[in-house]
């Protein structure tokens, strides 16, 4: 399991309507940290640091050596 600390600001009044999601993630294993600006791009960083975690394919899994 992965975790994540987010934090998320987002429009809230009437006149912030236009403004964009926007905030910053971060990995808590590593450090790891990364602005976004919209959700697209809080969604590729938490699939980078995901994928980036899994094992090789074909490879035992962890303590089962």
């Amino acid at each position: 399991m992965e975790t994540f600390v987010v934090r998320l600001w987002a429009p809230d009044a009437e006149e912030d309507r236009d403004r964009e999601l926007r905030g910053v993630a971060q990995h808590v294993a590593t450090g790891a940290e990364r602005r976004f600006t919209s959700p697209g791009e809080l969604l590729e960083f938490l699939a980078q640091i995901i994928l980036d975690a899994r094992p090789p394919a074909g490879a035992p899994a962890p303590g089962t050596q």
